[in-house]
């Protein structure tokens, strides 16, 4: 037992020690001769903790020998075109995954070694390649995370952002090494974090889908050139200005431009009909909005905390009546929320210049999803018809 290191007590663990009916109906009827089974396996793991893990976690959700032995007797032990053990030991959990969940692995790749996944980042991003429904996001792409952590695919770790005490994910050096090696020479995404702007393969950049950069300046005229991307990450680039070609973009779900010095958003923005996601979070220097944000009618999430300089959002901003994500509404004009029933999630009011029986009732109890509501009025607001009009939704807090 000794030569197998760590193996079998982790793989052990992951494969027996989960919870629920299954494994309770596996311990009592069938677990002496899966155990059997589970030795030989982990001893093929040569003492590496994280093959061992992530093969026993697979195992953990098979309850019968056949299945076990096919795992045993598979050919990928001796797969030669892994180019290293625990790569051919890896390679066993992930054919095991759905082609979707698949996907969903290999796409992530492009957040660079050791970056702090959000769930809403994520998720979104796999909503703009089409893996998740524009409607099962929130459910979907945490069982899907969920999945690929119990899996040791991605672990699961605290949010760098003091103020955010949702989850994240990270994934480990050698699962992006993997991912990277089973992706292949990605012709369709272009990923950097640092460097240069002067090294952009500039004639090829309109075969990209995947635009994703983040730390680093950029030319202007980089948008002229990315005419097929769908998912364009531009976060922390020190952008002053956003071309007004970016409206040339037709294919764009996913747009993000957070930690960015711009002053504004140009009017063309507004003709991208296909964006699904706009983020423009910590753009402090930020002052207004374009008026016909209301033609993105497919927009779903709108990021747009710590963006203080916008006083006013446009009215437009209630004709996608599918958005789903809007943390802060900034404003005098509370009716533009009256159809924004599909809200989820957290949500700022941040009212200011009120009319006294103009500012319109944003049927706040019609919005369900809404599980955290946050207000904050001026002097002059605080009142009792503006405390009677804003009536929180069922789930809201105070």
């Amino acid at each position: 037992m000794d030569s197998l290191g760590p193996s079998l007590p982790l793989f052990s663990q992951c494969a027996f020690c989960v919870h629920g009916k299954h494994a309770i109906l596996r311990a009592i009827k069938k677990c002496e001769n899966l155990r059997g089974i589970g030795m030989e396996i982990a001893k093929r793991c040569n003492g590496l903790p994280l093959a061992a893990a992530s093969v026993g976690s697979m195992l953990a959700l098979r309850y019968s020998e056949k299945e076990w032995m096919a795992v045993l007797q598979s050919p990928l032990w001796k797969d030669e075109e892994k180019p290293s053990d625990l790569f051919r030991l890896l390679n066993l959990s992930y054919t095991a995954l759905s082609p979707l969940l698949k996907r969903c692995f290999l796409s992530s790749v492009i957040f660079p070694k050791g970056t702090s996944i959000s769930v809403d980042e994520i998720t979104k991003i796999w909503m703009a390649y089409g893996y998740l429904n524009v409607d099962e996001v929130q459910l979907k792409g945490f069982q899907y995370l969920n999945t690929l952590a119990n899996r040791y695919f991605f672990q699961r770790v605290a949010s760098e952002d003091e103020y955010d005490d949702r989850m994240s994910y990270k994934m480990r050096d050698i699962m992006h090494d993997f991912a990277t090696h089973l992706s292949g020479s990605d012709e369709y995404s272009f990923i950097r974090d640092g460097g240069l702007a002067k090294e952009l393969p500039w004639n090829s950049l309109g075969r990209f889908r995947t635009f994703f950069v983040s730390g680093e300046e950029l030319r202007p005229d980089m948008v002229s050139h990315i005419t097929n991307v769908r998912v364009l990450s531009v976060r922390d680039c020190n952008l002053k200005a956003i071309p007004e070609k970016v409206g040339k973009l037709v294919h764009l779900r996913y747009l993000n431009v957070s930690r960015n010095p711009i002053t504004k958003l140009p009017k063309a923005i507004t003709d991208l009909c296909n964006l699904q996601t706009l983020d423009i979070e910590r753009c402090l220097g930020l002052s207004s909005l374009p008026e016909g944000i209301g033609k993105l009618i497919k927009l779903r999430h709108f990021f747009n905390t710590y963006t203080p300089g916008i006083k006013e959002i446009p009215q437009g901003i209630q004709k996608p009546t599918g958005l789903q994500t809007l943390n802060e509404f900034r404003g005098s004009n509370l009716g533009c929320l009256r159809n924004l029933n599909q809200l989820q999630g957290s949500l700022s009011l941040i009212l200011h210049n009120l009319d006294e029986g103009e500012f319109g009732d944003p049927y706040l109890w019609k919005k369900q999803h809404i599980t955290k509501l946050m207000l904050e009025l001026g002097p002059a607001e605080e009142n009792d018809e503006i405390v009677e009009v804003l009536k929180p939704p069922p789930n809201g807090g105070k």
